[in-house]
C-alpha cells in the first residue's frame, strides 16, 4: 500500500508541474496578445489623426 501511495503521489507531482508549465505558456501567450492588441489599437488611432 505505501508503494501505491508514493506511486500516487509522483503521479500528482507531475500534473502538479505540468499544469505550472502550461500556466506560465498562458500567461505569456496572454501577455503578448494583450501588448499586440495595445499596439495594433495605438497604430489605428495614429493613423486615424495622421
Amino acid at each position: 500500500r505505501s508503494e501505491m501511495s508514493q506511486e500516487i503521489g509522483k503521479v500528482h507531482e507531475r500534473i502538479d508541474e505540468t499544469n505550472r508549465s502550461l500556466n506560465q505558456r498562458i500567461d505569456s501567450r496572454f501577455a503578448l496578445l494583450v501588448t499586440i492588441m495595445v499596439a495594433m489599437t495605438g497604430v489605428i488611432i495614429a493613423a486615424i489623426k495622421i
